[in-house]
This record gives C-alpha cells, sequence and structure tokens, in this order.
C-alpha cells in the first residue's frame, strides 16, 4: 500500500475552493476526482 503525501489533501481543497468560487458543487467534486484519479 502506498505512504499517504500532502499531495493527497490537493483534491478535497481543490474541491472546496471550486465549489466557492464557481457556485457549483457537484461539476467540482468531478473535477476534484479527476484530479485524485490522475495523482494515484
Amino acid at each position: 500500500m502506498s505512504e499517504f503525501g500532502p499531495l493527497s489533501l490537493l483534491p478535497p481543497l481543490l474541491a472546496i475552493v471550486l465549489a466557492i468560487v464557481t457556485k457549483r458543487p457537484i461539476i467540482s467534486l468531478f473535477i476534484a476526482i479527476w484530479l485524485a484519479d490522475g495523482i494515484r
């Protein structure tokens, strides 16, 4: 199993910031999921 690092905090933070900025939480969550899959 891989070790969790500070990079694992990036997707949730991005989702929160995007949801506040764009006022579209569902799209922000999908973007964060896409980013999380990309870092994996």
